[in-house]
């Protein structure tokens, strides 16, 4: 019996140094490495997130960059005050090219003399006759898009020249667009 005892007192006794064991260290290192890990997960999501940002920083100034040289080709479009006087002849040259005979430009530039306003850029109106087939017409105001300043229409007037001929008059009102005096 002593030795019965003595057994289950040594039992008792490493039973009471396991569980002091398990409580006193395990738990507390486990709970450490546990808050460690924790800590760890948060620092890897802030670098991703931190990472990912700076990836979209570097596609926004990418983009950016893009838009700033469609917009400085875009700005070279618009006519500068010293140009004003070319676009009669490129215009001419344009109805040249649409086969069309150029009857009448009359650009507007009083308009942009008179005007007080403070914007940057602004609206000349403009009246084009021009006369030639529909087609051709039609070519001719669709290559304005392709002119290196913007010209826009308004109103378009078909008039037949004789009930024998396919040729039109074509009477057009629009917009030219040129720089305030900041650009000169």
């Amino acid at each position: 019996m002593l030795t019965r005892n003595l057994f289950f007192g040594l039992l008792l006794i490493v039973a009471v140094l396991i569980g002091s064991f398990y409580l006193l260290i395990y738990t507390p290192k486990q709970n450490n490495i546990d808050r460690l890990k924790q800590e760890l997960n948060q620092t890897v999501n802030k670098f991703n997130s931190a990472k990912r940002a700076e990836n979209d920083l570097e596609n926004i100034r990418g983009s950016l960059t893009v838009e700033q040289n469609n917009l400085e080709k875009l700005s070279t479009r618009f006519i500068k005050k010293n140009n004003l006087s070319d676009i009669t002849m490129k215009i001419r040259k344009n109805t040249r090219e649409s086969n069309l005979e150029l009857i009448d430009f009359t650009p507007i530039f009083k308009e942009y003399f008179s005007d007080t306003s403070t914007a940057d850029i602004k609206a000349l109106p403009f009246s084009i006759t021009v006369k030639g087939r529909y087609l051709e017409i039609g070519r001719f105001i669709d290559g304005w898009e392709n002119l290196d300043f913007f010209m826009i229409p308004d109103e378009i007037y078909l008039n037949r020249m004789s009930s024998s001929s396919n040729l039109l008059e074509a009477n057009i009102t629009g917009h030219l667009y040129a720089w305030a005096n900041i650009q000169e």
